[in-house]
């Protein structure tokens, strides 16, 4: 069941000078984020991605779609119903956006506060939220005497304070180095495992992609240009753009220089195998060339990694032997989709 729906959502900004075109920051979305899940929204710098964010928390209004949140029609509501709204969609940032003067547990009860909520169960809302993300010990520091991860774990908790259904978790471990990032991560995993928390993630790193979410959208130029289950996009990606992404994990080439060394020690063709989860087309090319008099298949690079405890990558083979043997072989070897020939 879809707990955020975006159906046609369009965000226009004022043109920055007399003349010119308005700035279409999301353009013409639509998409679901289903109950418990975790949901990445990925794509690079300027692809509208934080504006989506905050058009799901309504801190911006559309200019055009609707959003449905919780059963919700958010872009109808007015601001005395969008406060209450918001109480059940908590939010953390790439900068924390603590507060400075507080104390780490006045920060966490703050949205308490202003939700009227009393003292009492203030305290303990505020001493539960505290134990569970590991900072008992830290509630009368203030945010300058803690480090990056402590400061985000506090946001974490900050965010869940008045028990949301919805984390918007925009560019979270982007400020952070890459030990306290997995551990931001997995409590952020934590989070919507044990309070079922639906969590939607804003990034530009495949590593929290892979690390955490269920379901990826993929972001360009203000559109949804490819969607689905984190395996299945990343492992088979349609779009220029996703593919971009999969080469930062494994890609079917090696860098350029490293690739002219190769071709020099393997001047014969190439083929690219991508190798995904069950799948039989690695064995299958090689049982082929097994059977061929007059070729020779050689494993010359590869590489493959993981996304939900499932493999995928590519391997890259250089096919030898006799010029009509070696074309016959190649030409029936391109007919599975999963291998092709490298130029």
């Amino acid at each position: 069941m879809a707990l955020i729906t975006l159906n046609g959502v369009s965000k226009a900004y004022p043109a920055p000078k007399r003349g010119a075109e308005p700035i279409l920051a999301v353009d013409d979305v639509s998409l679901e984020v289903e109950e418990g899940s975790i949901t990445a929204v990925i794509g690079y710098s300027g692809a509208g991605k934080s504006t989506l964010a905050r058009l799901i928390n309504a801190l911006e209004p559309a200019t055009s779609g609707r959003i449905v949140v919780d059963g919700r029609e958010i872009t109808a509501l007015s601001e005395r119903d969008l406060r209450r709204a918001r109480l059940d969609i908590g939010m953390i940032f790439q900068q924390f956006n603590l507060l400075e003067s507080k104390t780490v547990a006045k920060n966490v009860e703050f949205p308490l506060r202003v939700a009227g909520r009393d003292r009492g169960e203030r305290r303990a809302r505020v001493q539960e939220l505290l134990d569970f993300v590991g900072l008992s010990d830290r509630s009368r520091n203030y945010p300058e005497q803690l480090s990056g991860g402590q400061k985000q774990r506090v946001g974490i908790a900050r965010a869940l304070a008045t028990s949301p259904r919805i984390l918007l978790a925009d560019e979270a471990t982007s400020a952070l180095d890459p030990e306290t990032t997995q551990e931001v991560l997995a409590l952020l995993s934590r989070v919507n495992r044990e309070f079922g928390v639906t969590i939607v993630i804003i990034t530009h790193e495949m590593d929290v992609v892979r690390s955490i979410a269920d379901h990826v959208v993929v972001m360009e130029h203000g559109r949804v240009v490819e969607q689905g289950e984190v395996y299945d996009t990343f492992s088979n990606p349609k779009q220029n753009v996703t593919r971009r992404f999969v080469r930062t994990l494994v890609s079917p080439t090696p860098p350029e220089t490293e690739m002219q060394e190769l071709r020099a020690l393997h001047p014969g063709r190439l083929l690219s195998v991508r190798v995904l989860d069950g799948d039989t087309a690695q064995k299958g090319l090689e049982h082929a060339a097994a059977d061929r008099d007059g070729l020779d298949l050689e494993l010359i690079y590869g590489g493959v990694s993981t996304i939900q405890g499932r493999g995928f990558g590519y391997l890259l083979y250089e096919v030898t032997g006799s010029t009509p043997v070696v074309a016959e072989f190649i030409a029936a070897a391109v007919d599975d989709a999963n291998i092709e020939e490298v130029a």
